[in-house]
């Protein structure tokens, strides 16, 4: 199994070693399975001199990856380096919890209230009934979502509005309280 430079054009690069103060050539090439990287004088097990392969960036499963041949007399990669953990989605604030975009944290939250309210017990007497809710409403940036629903209660003739309301702690999905106000 001998691997081989991709046929498309590589990049020529000097890289400056700071600690020598020279300069080291690097060939840089790619095609639609990875970027190959080939700093000069290093391969692998299976390459002839000049050819060698000792870094490759491709994408496996969805997830980019960095394989590693740091030892030339090992016939397999020594080193297989997941980039799943350096995600923009993964970032965190301060407080551990994760950084995400105000459209991702948004779609996550409006999953959540939909399954909190259609879970909450309204304590709705056997003679109360149900009519309909309005849509959620938030104020961006915010963390309080809130929606109307409407009840007729046993003891009136005519429906009354109450709001429903999801507090949630900054920057995340964690609900702080959620429920109704029966004024």
């Amino acid at each position: 199994m001998t691997k081989k430079q991709p046929d498309n054009p590589a990049l020529e690069i000097e890289l400056y070693d700071q600690d020598t103060e020279k300069h080291h050539s690097v060939r840089i090439a790619f095609d639609e399975y990875g970027i190959y990287i080939t700093p000069k004088g290093y391969g692998d097990y299976y390459s002839n001199d000049g050819d060698g392969i000792p870094i490759m960036v491709e994408v496996f499963g969805g997830e980019p990856r960095v394989i590693l041949w740091d030892d030339i007399n090992e016939q397999d990669s020594t080193h297989i380096i997941s980039l799943k953990k350096a995600k923009e989605t993964c970032r965190k604030n301060e407080d551990g919890t994760v950084k995400m975009s105000s459209i991702e944290l948004d779609k996550l939250r409006r999953e959540k209230i939909d399954e909190i309210f259609e879970n909450y017990d309204l304590q709705l007497g056997e003679d109360d009934e149900f009519e309909e809710t309005d849509g959620w409403e938030h104020i961006s940036p915010g963390n309080e979502y809130w929606r109307g629903f409407y009840v007729i209660w046993s003891n009136a003739d005519e429906s009354k509005r109450h709001i429903f309301t999801v507090q949630f702690k900054p920057g995340s999905v964690e609900v702080e309280s959620a429920g109704p106000d029966y004024e």
